[in-house]
């Protein structure tokens, strides 16, 4: 049977070493070098995430016992160190002399310890030398092995740290075919290991940042370098989470340390009625004060300029009337209020809250952009409920700012929504947020904007939070009219100066990503895409460029043309008066997206494609009337080129 490599390579590797070697020398390369400093700063590392004396360590990877020794005097629970090579783990547990510790080699990629049994299991430069399936089986195991509440710390190489690349170097003039993998991760993999795993991401922290607090703890290397108040080991170190017990705990909430939660609440197991406040900063609310409100009111908004409708279709032509108002106001909240679904905060005396003004014709469909709250219609008597549906409830300590807002998976809606009130929150000097954050866009984009993401605590909707002190905006929106507010946080943040010149002309492309995947795809696109390329337009795909791409390629452009979704939302970051060409092949949406151009001060219009009416569903197949549409091009085209028309 062929050996491993992770075992090949190490063992042959520990091998050179002891021959060439001293023993105490060659178990410290053997990890890496720096024994003692390494040591201590994965074991301060610990302490800050939470490690108690009293508490369970799996150390999978222990090598020679760098951790295990930094714990020898601390930890007087079980600690189990594992690793691959014998005189390593072997080292380790005459020089940690502890002969209540257990160690023993690694079989394979699994952890054989007991179920819930771990408080912390750490892969300190473990997943650095292994194959991605052979990561993502060690997570799994030690979802299982983990207990509720409990963490699990590794540390990875990422090509987004510079001072990694060396490392990369260094294997690419390493051509032995048995040398040590030096394998590299990114942080969308890790997200999605995690979410098929079962584990939530408490924490990632960059390697060539101080992530460690050292308090009056100094640390040596063997360089004559020393670090004092806070470190870091070079690598960059993910904390997960796994299943969190459903009970409360005993005694007062944990205290928060490096992660956000400090722990968990009772659940709410029956059905409580409860009331909404239409109006939050008008209400006189409890536990709530209104810490900044300036209503912004719209007299007159921008209507299309041009409506085409070459199928005859019978779509109605938004007429976007004067005066309406957008209520700007952010409210500060205490722990007596938990955040609820993407929108809401519930208090304890039953008063519920949205992040805007919700006048009585709109409460029938309060919810139907939540499907994750716990708020409902009552079925009997008028009024609200919040269900009994026995989620889990974190307590979060301290004074954070909720970006969370409707819909927040929609690219546009999190453009119009979500990201105003981070950038907002920002501002304010909040230190931490909640908002959605699910995807490498969204991620990009709040980096762009000054958060790091360690700053940012992902919302599970199927949670409910409570803050020490929340800060909350509302949504500086009206059916997506986005404020001037908002427009100018957008800009400042992520484009800063006007690009010079505004002159591309683009056509937005739905081929890829989600646009492929809804049901709302263009039945003839290569017809079009080539008419339009014909007409002089750069067909370009948002979905293969990074957030910060995409709005650069927006502020550029002169003129833009393509069908309605996420593409188009990124019209936003265009200049006044830049050009728009929106193809609408379904009824429901017009009126917000005429909107949202109109407050974007944009030159737009409106070409109506023919929707598949044989199939049911919001998003329909459809065809463009490639001749009217190119018709149309050729003649903006020709405006923007200062020719006269046909």
């Amino acid at each position: 049977m062929k050996m491993p490599h992770f075992l090949s390579s190490y063992l042959k590797h520990s091998k050179d070493l002891l021959e060439s070697h001293d023993e105490g020398e060659a178990m410290s390369l053997a990890v890496g070098g720096d024994y003692e400093a390494v040591g201590m700063l994965e074991f301060q590392l610990l302490k800050h995430l939470g490690l108690k004396p009293e508490h369970t360590v799996v150390d999978v990877g222990c090598g020679s016992g760098r951790l295990a020794y930094q714990l020898k005097d601390y930890l007087t629970g079980p600690y189990v160190g594992i690793d691959v090579v014998p005189e390593l783990f072997q080292y380790a547990r005459r020089k940690c002399g502890r002969d209540d510790w257990r160690f023993y080699a690694a079989p394979g990629t699994v952890i054989p310890e007991p179920d819930a049994s771990a408080d912390f299991i750490t892969f300190f430069s473990v997943f650095t030398h292994l194959q991605f399936e052979e990561t993502y089986r060690y997570l799994q195991d030690a979802r299982r092995v983990l207990k509720p509440g409990g963490k699990i710390v590794f540390s990875f190489l990422e090509f987004r740290i510079p001072s990694h690349w060396n490392i990369f170097e260094a294997s690419l003039r390493d051509t032995r075919p048995d040398k040590v993998l030096n394998q590299f991760m990114d942080r969308d993999g890790i997200r999605t290991w995690a979410e098929h795993a079962g584990l939530s991401i408490d924490q990632t922290y960059n390697g060539d940042s101080l992530f460690i607090p050292l308090g009056d703890q100094k640390v040596v290397w063997g360089d004559g370098r020393s670090m004092r108040g806070a470190g870091t080991f070079g690598q960059s170190v993910c904390v997960l989470s796994g299943p969190v017990a459903t009970a409360a705990p005993a005694g007062p909430p944990i205290p928060l340390v490096a992660t956000h939660v400090a722990a968990i609440a009772p659940c709410q197991h029956e059905d409580r009625p409860v009331r909404l406040a239409n109006a939050p900063a008008d209400a006189g609310l409890p536990d709530c004060s209104v810490i900044y409100q300036d209503d912004e009111r719209i007299e007159e908004r921008l209507q299309p300029e041009f409506w085409e409708d070459p199928f005859a279709t019978g779509f109605h032509k938004p007429n976007l009337r004067p005066g309406i108002t957008v209520a700007k106001y952010i409210l500060q909240l205490n722990e007596n209020w938990t955040f609820d679904g993407h929108r809401f905060f519930i208090h304890r005396d039953g008063t519920f809250i949205a992040d805007r003004i919700v006048d009585k014709t709109q409460e029938a469909r309060l919810f139907a952009t939540d499907k994750d709250t716990s708020l409902a219609r009552n079925e009997g008597p008028k009024g609200f409920i919040s269900k009994g549906d026995g989620r889990r409830t974190i307590l979060v300590r301290g004074r954070v700012g909720v970006a969370a807002s409707a819909e927040p998976s929609n690219w546009g809606s999190f453009l119009a929504r979500s990201l105003p009130k981070a950038i907002k929150l920002k501002e304010l000097g909040c230190e931490r947020i909640l908002i959605y954050c699910n995807h490498r866009t969204q991620l990009e984009l709040l980096e762009a904007c000054g958060w790091q993401e360690s700053q940012i605590i992902r919302l599970n909707p199927k949670l409910r939070y409570v803050m020490d002190e929340a800060i909350y905006p509302s949504e500086w929106t009206n059916n997506l009219y986005v404020s001037s507010e908002s427009l100018r946080l957008l800009r400042d943040a992520l484009i800063r100066e006007e690009p010079r010149p505004r002159n591309r002309m683009l056509y937005v492309s739905r081929r890829g990503g989600l646009g492929n995947k809804s049901g709302r795809t263009c039945k003839n696109a290569d017809e079009v895409e080539l008419a339009m390329q014909g007409a002089g337009l750069d067909v370009v795909a948002p979905d293969e460029l990074t957030a910060v791409e995409q709005v650069r390629l927006f502020a550029s452009a002169a003129l833009v043309v393509g069908p309605s979704g996420a593409g188009m939302f990124n019209s936003l970051f265009c200049g006044p008066g830049t050009t728009v060409l929106d193809i609408e092949s379904e009824p429901d949406w017009l009126w917000g997206h005429a909107n949202l151009f109109a407050s974007a001060s944009l030159r737009y219009g409106i070409h109506i494609a023919q929707r598949d009416e044989s199939l049911p569903g919001p998003h329909r197949p459809y065809v463009i009337d490639t001749e009217a549409l190119s018709s149309s091009v050729r003649r903006l085209v020709r405006e923007l080129a200062g020719c006269p028309p046909f």
